[in-house]
């Protein structure tokens, strides 16, 4: 059985470092000196961190390495079954014969032997509080204190893991200082690892490491992981991996490490689980089918219930696995010739506790579960022993029930991990327990037959109240399903974005409650919707792409089949099998062929039709295959740099023998020449640096380019005549064949490393990422924009015509157009691992890592966009919503429908800053930065000035208030003819007319009110004072907010007469600040107030009288009431768009900024402005009609049974009961 010793590693691998490795222990020097201070201020120090950051090696390594050995006497102490017996048989060991036995007195006698300070390192001390009884802890917390109030020569160093320091604070009371000195081994910095890679090769005669930055740079980025911090136990094995990857290539010293080497290993996420799982099949393979299991029961056996390593000797090791001993020896043996346990004496352990933590986390689940009844049952003794033994602290019955289920292996774990005396104790705890809530059962029993009895005298009345308790079971039936629908609309952010709309749609029809409300809107307004999901019956897709016409979509599963679909989401026929792991899948333009390369290199045709495949070639060594875009030929290299041209029916048609070896060839998007990527290896050192282009034959040279670097990649235009060229230093380059120009792509930050650069189709646009920071260039290589990221950023991708860049970070895939503004996010379930356009660049593919694929349509059906050449400046509304009108930068007016079609525009030849579109749609009204005022008759095409400013318009567009340069103010109809006149001068006041056009409420800069109405035509003045002020929306009511010692909310009739007010228990809004909008709900229930430059609003109810703060992260500009006030909503100073219920709860936060927004008056439609693009999105009272349009019930229904089987949801109380 024994397979043959591997040649030995020299590396340390998980063993602790000691006193005979002070020439191979580096990177700890700031801890040594720590640890050494430590020692002379102290007699006892603590050490502790977290599990595989070296402790073990620190004080047996690093404490030689800095105290000369004359000076101290070490002793390593650990538990090894009972710590006073372990440390009573360390110290006679060292003695030649001694009449002592206690510890102390051992401890003098080995300072007279010795003849210098005795150090006791206690190490790996978590055993004690794991494995050791109350009676040896207790013993050991008086051991401590008597050798710290001795006078002997002795120190102490306690070295525990730092998630079991807790345990320790029990000891605070003998030992007060004992957290005085102490000290964390915190994980090694990046600096440090680098000292001890390089040093320990160093050290080693047969390894010699080659280009010592790079090489150290990839190790350490090949252990790198976002989940867990560098632990030294992975690296050790990792050095040893690559060790044995090149002696096994070259066993004859030296070994070189090279960054070849390095990258041909690869990162390993979690090299130890690697390791482990390598030598155990190593060991199961020598091993007879029906005894192979064993291998993981021995290893189990080594680990305790809280996850750490446990010792054994042969005698309970054999007990503990009942296994045949020539078996456990056999296995026993090769465990520790394969490095992951270790003998000691008569001892056995695993090599390290990061063993422990990999071998605990691959437990079937029934034993983590008993693992963690064991560990809650433990803590719960423990303060129960603490706390005098209260009956508070006994087990719950749902505890109990937990161990019921698994008593017999309860009860057997605790003996074989505690050892009988304790496992006893537990027990004993488990039955006090149970008899304790027996004699409370009994006792419930008895109170509830006494209940019976006065129940029974009662039943008269009980009967009376019989319709109250059918009333309370449909009350509480009404209250589950509530509380059961929040339980779903909370779990709808896990969900897809189709499932998670119509799942909150569906709890928001039945509950229209605030939670659900934001849910809706969140999910629709926030997340857009995909047209088609891609799933495979039984298997995972690992790939997606489309054909290079983009009529198809090739899919490439986990069970090595490749698929095709058509861009509605339809399979067409069955997959097609190729055998191999994929290297690269092509699919040609008519759909039918598939050129696939699989490991080791090997080139397969597959035909979709008939479902024949065919190798093509013998060779083994193909590296890149491509299919051109008319499908006739295939190009492949070969490991030699050698270019082959293939015909689609598998016969070759030539090598290109003529070309210089090639690292990569492809077609270009014409399919007229050939573009060849040179190989690194090539001996001329300019051929590294030369780009060509061939003929599609490659015997004709068309063009090339040399760059000052060995060039690795490069891609081409849609015509072929711009090429964006990276180089082995990471640099990239613009190539403009036609200018016969080379440009470098700026960089803002000189260390970032762009990998790769998407190019637009005509060659203008460029992005790229490094991960964290997205960057755009221009056509001159200049960098015109970037938009940084927290978390990392996986990929990008440019639209064909580079007007629009998708970004994928984790979940999400975000949508950018060309002036940075935001066009929404596509939510997946999983992180995405690819998102591509398609070739005409109108949809978008995604596929996530649970194995599936959706597409998206780049235009959002939720709304209508309104797209213009330059930013837009305003826009308004016909009452009905027929016509948008919209002003832009460059002084032009544009006219829509409510499709977004474009029906009109104007050019004005000035800017204009504001826009006012009449109901019929006839005439437009414009106010330029001069506040000169316009009318545009479209019919007449006519533009003429009008002698006046425009204040205020009623709601329906119907009558205007403009205001003369004299300050005479004057009322227009829709044509901007003159029907009546205001007797009020309005230079230097606020002017406010109701919605109905019919009043006209001033105020000065001193505060005073002067209301005004056309049917009684006389001026009223109010009190001065008001800080702001407004009409009523039904004209009805004049309103302000009067500043005083506390301010006030007044209200006025159209009299003049005051009718109420309201002082507002929080303050004076107006002391120090002035009040930017004064905003009244259509009901005239509520007051919306904001003060300027602040990040804050108020929102006053009459009702309550409450005056509610609505908190805000920037200044807020604008702020307003919903068509039936529902809603308020507030504009940021940076776009951030936020709503709000009228109780002042936030409903939704706009992704992406906007400029403007509006409400259409029914309230159907909602329009928002973000730079360039106007959107018209369904009014959020519309959501539901919208989805019911678009997403018919058959299929909603089908979404929700989905929803509910794959969440395991429940959507009735019945339900639940049965």
């Amino acid at each position: 059985m024994p397979a043959p010793l591997a040649v030995s590693s020299p590396f340390k691998f998980l063993d602790a470092y000691t006193s005979a490795d002070k020439n191979r222990f580096f990177g700890r020097n700031a801890e040594q000196k720590r640890l050494v201070e430590l020692l002379f201020r102290s007699r006892l120090v603590l050490v502790y961190g977290p599990s595989g950051t070296g402790k073990t090696s620190l004080v047996q390594c690093g404490l030689a390495k800095a105290i000369p050995a004359s000076d101290y006497f070490s002793v390593q102490v650990r538990r090894r079954g009972d710590l006073r017996q372990t440390l009573v048989s360390i110290l006679t060991g060292i003695l030649e014969e001694t009449a002592a036995t206690e510890p102390t007195g051992l401890i003098a006698e080995c300072i007279r032997y010795a003849l210098r300070p005795i150090y006791l390192i206690f190490d790996q001390l978590e055993e004690l509080f794991i494995s050791g009884s109350a009676e040896e802890q207790t013993w050991f917390a008086g051991f401590l204190k008597e050798i710290e109030h001795s006078s002997i020569a002795c120190k102490i160093v306690l070295v525990i893991r730092e998630d079991f320091l807790a345990y320790l604070y029990a000891y605070e009371d003998q030992l007060p200082g004992l957290f005085d000195f102490r000290m964390r081994v915190e994980p090694m910095s990046e600096r440090n690892l680098q000292e001890v890679i390089v040093g320990t090769f160093s050290q080693i005669e047969e390894i010699r490491l080659v280009d010592e930055p790079k090489t150290v740079d990839l190790i350490l980025e090949n252990n790198r992981s976002a989940a867990n911090t560098f632990q030294l136990p992975y690296l050790q094995v990792y050095l040893d991996r690559l060790w044995r990857q090149e002696n096994e290539k070259e066993p004859e010293p030296p070994v070189w490490i090279t960054p070849a080497l390095v990258e041909e290993v690869g990162r390993i996420d979690d090299v130890l689980e690697v390791f482990l799982a390598e030598q155990k099949k190593s060991i199961t393979d020598q091993l007879p089918p029906d005894e192979q299991p064993a291998v993981s029961q021995v290893l189990e056996s080594f680990v305790t219930f809280e996850g750490t390593r446990r010792e054994h000797r042969l005698a309970s090791l054999e007990e503990t696995a009942r296994l045949p001993i020539s078996l456990l020896m056999r296995i026993l043996t090769e465990l520790e010739r394969t490095r992951l346990i270790r003998r000691d004496e008569e001892t056995y352990e695993l090599a390290h506790d990061s063993l422990a933590k990999v071998i605990d986390k691959g437990r079937s689940a029934e034993q983590r579960q008993i693992n963690d009844i064991i560990r809650r049952l433990k803590e719960a003794y423990r303060e129960y022993i603490e706390k005098k033994e209260a009956d508070d602290l006994l087990l719950s019955p749902r505890r109990l029930s937990e161990i019921q289920l698994y008593e017999k292996s309860v009860h057997n774990e605790l003996e074989r991990s505690l050892g009988k005396s304790e496992s006893d104790a537990k027990w004993q705890y488990i039955k006090t327990s149970r008899e304790f809530h027996q004699r409370e059962q009994r006792r419930e029993l008895e109170e509830q037959r006494q209940k019976n009895a006065r129940l029974k005298r009662s039943i008269a009345i009980v009967s009376v109240f019989l319709l109250v308790a059918l009333v309370s079971v449909w009350f509480a039936i009404n209250q589950w399903n509530k509380t059961n629908r929040t339980r779903i609309v909370l779990q709808s952010d896990r969900m897809d974005p189709v499932q998670a709309l119509v799942t909150v749609a569906e709890a928001y029809e039945k509950d229209p409650n605030e939670l659900n409300r934001k849910a809706l809107y969140n999910h629709f307004y926030n997340h857009r919707l995909y047209s088609s999901k891609i799933e495979l019956d039984g298997t995972a897709i690992r790939g997606v792409d489309f054909s290079s016409d983009g009529k198809r979509l090739l899919l490439v599963a986990e069970d090595n089949r490749v698929y095709r679909w058509d861009p509605t989401g339809q399979q067409n026929g069955e997959g097609l099998f190729i055998p191999g792991r994929y290297l690269s899948v092509e699919l040609s333009d008519d759909g039918r062929r598939v050129v696939a390369l699989v490991e080791p290199g090997k080139l397969f045709f597959g035909d979709l039709e008939t479902h024949q495949v065919q190798r093509i070639g013998t060779d083994s060594t193909i590296s890149t295959a491509t299919i051109s875009r008319d499908g006739r030929n295939v190009l492949t290299t070969n490991a030699e740099g050698l270019v082959t041209v293939w015909n689609t029916n598998g016969s070759k048609v030539g090598t290109l023998d003529a070309l210089s070896p090639v690292e990569l060839a492809d077609f270009s998007p014409d399919d007229k020449m050939l573009l060849t990527v040179p190989k690194l290896s090539n001996e001329d050192g300019s051929l590294n640096k030369k780009l060509q282009l061939w003929d599609r034959s490659g015997n004709k040279l068309i063009d090339s380019q040399v760059f000052i670097d060995a060039v690795l990649s490069a891609v081409m235009s849609g015509d072929g005549n711009v090429l964006i060229v990276s180089t082995l230093r990471g640099q990239v380059f613009r190539w403009d064949r036609i200018r016969r120009l080379v440009t470098p792509l700026q960089m803002t930050d000189k260390s970032s490393l762009i990998t790769e650069v998407k190019l637009s189709a005509d060659g203008k646009r460029m992005v790229a990422s490094d991960g964290k920071v997205v960057y755009w260039w221009d056509e001159n290589g200049r960098v015109v924009d970037h938009l940084a990221y927290e978390r990392q950023i996986r990929s990008v991708e440019l639209a064909p015509d580079g007007q629009t860049t998708l970004i994928v970070v984790d979940t999400d895939v975000e949508l950018w157009d060309a002036d940075k503004q935001f066009k929404g996010k596509l939510s997946h379930k999983a992180a995405v691992s690819t998102a591509v356009f398609s070739p005409d660049g109108k949809t978008i593919l995604t596929q996530t890592e649970d194995g599936k694929g959706y597409l998206w349509n780049l235009l959002d059906e939720r709304l209508v966009e309104l797209p213009h050449p330059e930013g837009v400046r305003d826009f308004d509304v016909s009452l009905n919503g027929q016509f948008i009108s919209t002003l832009t930068d460059a002084s032009w007016l544009y006219f829509w429908d409510r499709a977004g079609k474009p029906l009109d525009s104007l050019e004005t030849r000035q800017i204009m800053e504001q826009i006012l579109v009449t109901g019929d749609g006839r005439n437009v009204f414009m106010v330029d930065t001069n506040n000169t005022t316009f009318r545009w008759n479209r019919s007449e095409r006519r533009l003429t000035e009008m002698p006046g400013e425009i204040l205020d318009y009623s709601e329906d567009h119907q009558i205007i208030l403009v205001r003369t340069k004299t300050g005479k103010g004057y009322f227009w109809d829709s044509d901007g003819q003159p029907i009546d006149s205001l007797p009020l001068n309005l230079n230097e006041n606020r002017v406010f007319m109701s919605n109905r056009g019919q009043e006209v409420l001033l105020r000065s800069k001193e505060g005073t009110l002067y209301f005004w109405s056309r049917k009684n035509r006389k001026a009223i003045e109010l009190p001065d004072g008001q800080a702001s002020a407004t009409l009523s929306p039904d004209g009805e009511s004049i309103i302000a907010l009067t500043a005083g010692v506390t301010d006030v909310l007044s209200f006025w009739n159209l009299e003049g007469k005051p009718v109420a007010s309201y002082p507002l228990k929080t303050g004076r809004l107006s002391d120090g600040y002035r009040i930017s909008s004064f905003r009244i709900s259509p009901a005239g229930e509520q007051i919306l107030i904001l003060q300027a430059g602040e990040s804050q609003a108020f929102i006053w109810t009459r009702k309550t009288g409450a005056l509610n703060l609505l908190n805000h992260n920037k200044v807020v500009e604008k702020g307003d009431f919903s068509p039936d006030g529902s809603l308020i909503t507030t504009l940021q100073s940076e776009g951030q768009s936020v709503w709000w219920s009228s109780s002042g709860q936030r409903l939704l936060e706009w992704a992406g900024a906007i400029n403007q927004y509006r409400f259409l008056q029914d309230g159907s439609t909602y329009y928002t402005v973000q730079n360039s693009r106007v959107s018209v999105w369904p009014g959020p009272d519309f959501i539901l009609p919208w989805l019911n349009q678009h997403i018919s019930p058959d299929k909603r229904r089908a979404i929700l049974a989905d929803v509910r089987e794959e969440y395991q949801l429940q959507t009735s109380f019945w339900e639940a009961i049965w």
